[in-house]
């Protein structure tokens, strides 16, 4: 049940990651919100790697492992999932970014063996059914930026976003299992995703030119990075306790929780439209039976 309890635990903090983020966008650019948010991470999860696992002796394949989960998920997940924000809105593109547990089953059954019964087939079809809501009614835009035209291509960035983060759970799980420390994990695997993403921006005066920000969207960057970086050291937590077939629908059901934060937080930037939170709800209904699932 530990893993169970740190995975929801990660979910809301991955939702209220996602809703800051959504602010900080509001002032630039979608380069700026994935450099800034991501050292917003690394200033939590480097520390926390020091303090609390210190340099256990890993064994380099499992270095390579996390350096590369951190390269799919915290920085090219990270990506789509901000292009995704800016276009969708945090509700509509969190939602959809929850068939992530689909993929999730996909890669671990046939990467690593895990089971997938019937029920959790049925869990997956409800996933389905609440994205195909989404898609087709739930378009829903942010109220100052909204762009006729752009919401069924722009689906495509919180799906890529919900494959990414699958695959790098894969991985993830694949490391812990040869260097059972998951905090330690955590921060390698962030810190390699900041450096591969800096180093990217240094590189590529393209990018560079995209840096475009305000002052107030530095600390809403900052302030979901380190949401984010919480969220990533209890995803690795609870892949270092379970299975990515027990975890990942828990992660999942991270779009309530960006529906709550997105009342919260962003009730006069965003339109939340019912069929927003009626699909919302479906995806939510497929994570739980999935999660479910283990236990009977």
């Amino acid at each position: 049940m530990q893993a169970e309890l740190v995975a929801l635990l990660s979910a809301t903090v991955f939702g209220l990651a996602t809703t800051i983020t959504r602010r900080g966008l509001e002032h630039a650019s979608v380069a700026s919100g994935v450099l800034y948010s991501m050292l917003g991470g690394v200033l939590v999860l480097a520390p926390a790697g020091l303090l609390v696992a210190g340099v256990p002796a890993a064994p380099l394949s499992a270095l390579v492992l996390l350096a590369l989960s951190g390269l799919v998920g915290s920085l090219l997940g990270r990506l789509a999932v901000i292009a995704g924000v800016s276009r969708l809105g945090a509700a509509t593109a969190g939602a959809i970014q929850g068939t992530y547990p689909l993929f999730a089953y996909a890669l671990a059954l046939l990467f690593l063996g895990e089971s997938i019964t019937p029920l959790r087939g049925v869990g997956a079809v409800l996933v389905v059914t609440g994205v195909a809501i989404l898609m087709a009614w739930g378009r829903a835009q942010p109220a100052r930026t909204a762009r006729k035209g752009r919401g069924r291509r722009a689906v495509v960035f919180p799906l890529l976003a919900g494959f990414l983060y699958a695959a790098a759970d894969a991985i993830t799980r694949t490391a812990l299992l040869e260097a059972p420390y998951p905090v330690f994990g955590a921060a390698v695997s962030y810190v390699c995703a900041f450096l591969a993403a800096a180093a990217g921006f240094a590189a590529l005066p393209e990018l560079r030119k995209q840096l475009v920000l305000t002052r107030p969207a530095i600390g809403w960057f900052l302030l979901g990075g380190a949401a984010q970086g919480l969220g990533v050291l209890g995803l690795f937590t609870s892949l270092g306790l379970g299975e990515v077939v027990q975890v990942s629908p828990i992660i999942g059901s991270q779009p309530l929780f960006v529906l709550l934060w997105s009342v919260v937080l962003l009730r006069q930037v965003e339109v939340l439209r019912r069929s927003t939170v009626v699909g919302a709800l479906v995806v939510v209904l497929g994570v739980v039976i999935l999660s479910l699932a283990r236990a009977l």
